[in-house]
């Protein structure tokens, strides 16, 4: 009890840390997915025909998502940070980057740009 609250009580962290590819596992519940795509089309009640949407994925949970839902809402898509490896997660993308969707929204001559978070909140 003793040597725990020493490292707590000192001014630089020294515990070991695993990081990137230490941490976690990555699986594909591919099932899973596609019940939620059904389950948010029929919440959704617009229809998105002739809209151009600009998809901020933030290389997180939305990456296997968001595009297939408003491609089946027959939008034109265009996505960036969609392609998730597991260390880079909002790494430069996503909602915590909106400058990186403003600037692809222009350069795809899009409608609307939508940005979310890596982990699909």
């Amino acid at each position: 009890e003793e040597e725990i609250e020493q490292l707590l009580d000192t001014a630089e962290d020294t515990l070991p840390r695993p990081s990137g590819e230490g941490l976690g596992t990555v699986s594909d519940y591919f099932e899973g997915k596609q019940k939620y795509i059904q389950y948010l089309k029929q919440t959704i009640e617009n229809d998105f025909n002739g809209y151009h949407i600009a998809l901020d994925c933030a290389n997180g949970a939305t990456s296997g998502l968001a595009t297939h839902l408003f491609a089946d809402l027959d939008a034109d898509i265009s996505s960036m940070g969609a392609s998730p490896n597991g260390l880079n997660i909002n790494d430069g993308v996503g909602s915590t980057h909106p400058e990186a969707l403003a600037a692809f929204v222009l350069d795809k001559k899009a409608d609307v740009g939508l940005a979310f978070d890596g982990d699909f909140d």
